[in-house]
């Protein structure tokens, strides 16, 4: 596989991967579609005088010709750039990995599969007001096999399944309200079974929505659950924690230096690849590095970014086993695994003990960064009076400067929880990982805008 002519400054890496996806979706008495997929192939990179070129193949019996071809176009390469690759170097690794959940899906019929999603969509039909249904089942088992010309060979399986439900509900002349819910998350099937009772209160808040309030636009003080609170590190701050986001963005680099009290000391994020039972674990990056926890935020200080090889050198740091590549088409980009909000000391109940008027945020729709500055739709809340939980409102949105929300948080719960629900796209083009968690405590900030609509 290596060729011959391979300096010892020169530097080649394979993946070869095999990719199985299995999509179920239902409507509300429907199959609306059923695929199923696999695919095979592999991608090479080699690192010679500066130039670093990918090759994406699909011809595993032409393994040794695409490594001899992207040896030669990274030499012809070489001849026009301006700015030189390097990585930062790394053990080497022999490992091999296999994944053991509790129960596997590849060992479960399609037929078991449709009837645990029509049960769940019994429960949800058989109310009037439910007007439009989607119950995604998602499946996905990659295989891959790593080398590298360091003398790394990494062995690894991944598993991840969940069903995301999407239930919209209508009545009369209010405006339709919908409801997002998502089950499993990671690589055990077992964690979809027997999961009525939270269908149901997805259900219910859908059809309570219809009567709820809208909240009044302003500035509050707010609780945030478990969820959005994840979603805010991953989104608001977990991308610019991505060194290859930052890596020639001058102002964000001057805001994000090692060392800078940026938050509250309350504040801790980190990032950890290998957290047992999450969506996005994995044991080796796809540059053969180890995933493990990395540190964003402690205690309000900036102390580490997310790396691959060539971000680490670039910054002078450590890597952090965080280059990801969706499957064997795409080249490896920096990529958040789970991140997390560090559990806090303060009892929940006593996060909304002295609000006199505030509002408790509960799950996200979706949400977008631009710099340092969010904005999120959230799926509901509750208002807060004087310290106790009041009204159901709807089209609650939450936005604000990054920074100043951080340093804003009031405190943090002695809570805990992974969230269910997972996925983050980024990349030209764009690499939609299923694989990818968040979680945390309850936090409490204050000064939040939150608008209705």
């Amino acid at each position: 596989m290596i060729p011959a002519s391979l300096r010892e400054d020169e530097y080649l890496d394979l993946r070869v991967e095999e990719n199985s996806n299995l999509t179920i979706e239902l409507g509300l008495n429907e199959i609306e579609h059923l695929g199923y997929f696999t695919h095979r192939g592999g991608f090479v990179r080699v690192l010679r005088d500066g130039a670093l070129v990918g090759v994406s193949f699909t011809d595993l019996s032409k393994v040794s010709h695409y490594v001899e071809r992207t040896y030669k176009e990274a030499k012809e390469c070489a001849n026009f750039i301006t700015e030189k690759v390097k990585f930062v170097d790394t053990p080497v690794v022999k490992s091999e990995y296999k994944v053991k959940p509790v129960e596997d899906f590849r060992l479960i019929s399609l037929e078991e599969k449709l009837a645990l999603l029509k049960h769940y969509q019994k429960i949800i039909n058989t109310q009037p007001k439910v007007k439009a249904l989607k119950l995604i089942y998602r499946e996905y088992f990659n295989k891959k096999e790593f080398y590298n010309s360091e003398g790394s060979q990494i062995f690894q399986e991944h598993l991840f399944c969940d069903i995301k439900g999407i239930i919209t509900t209508r009545d009369g002349s209010s405006p339709p309200q919908t409801m997002i819910f998502v089950l499993g998350g990671n690589e055990d099937f077992s964690r979809l079974r027997n999961r009525e009772e939270k269908v149901e209160k997805h259900l219910k808040l859908a059809i309570d929505l219809l009567e709820a309030s809208v909240v009044s636009p302003g500035v509050y003080e707010v609780v945030l659950d478990p969820t959005t609170a994840g979603v805010f590190a991953h989104e608001a701050f977990g991308h610019l924690s991505e060194a290859d986001s930052i890596l020639f963005d001058s102002y964000l680099r001057s805001q994000l230096k090692l060392g800078k009290e940026i938050a509250t000391p309350l504040l801790s994020i980190y990032d950890q690849g290998n957290f047992q039972g999450a969506g996005g674990s994995f044991p080796y990056d796809d540059e053969g590095v180890a995933s493990g926890k990395t540190y964003l935020i402690k205690e309000g200080k900036l102390v580490g970014r997310l790396h691959s090889r060539y971000t680490a050198y670039m910054f002078g740091e450590k890597p952090t086993g965080n280059a990801r590549a969706l499957d064997f088409r795409f080249a490896p980009i920096v990529r958040m695994s789970n991140v997390f909000i560090e559990r806090g000391t303060t009892p929940k109940e006593e996060l909304f003990a002295d609000i006199p008027y505030g509002i408790y945020i509960i799950g996200v729709k979706g949400g977008q960064t631009v710099g340092d500055f969010f904005s999120f739709g959230c799926q509901y809340g509750y208002e807060i009076v004087d310290g106790k939980l009041g009204k159901l409102i709807r089209n609650v949105n939450m936005s604000g400067n990054l920074f100043k929300t951080f340093r804003n948080i009031v405190a943090i719960g002695d809570d805990f929880m992974v969230d269910e629900a997972g996925g983050c796209g980024k990349g030209h083009p764009m690499q939609l990982l299923w694989s990818s968690g968040h979680g945390g405590p309850h936090i409490r900030i204050k000064g939040i805008i939150v608008g209705g609509g």
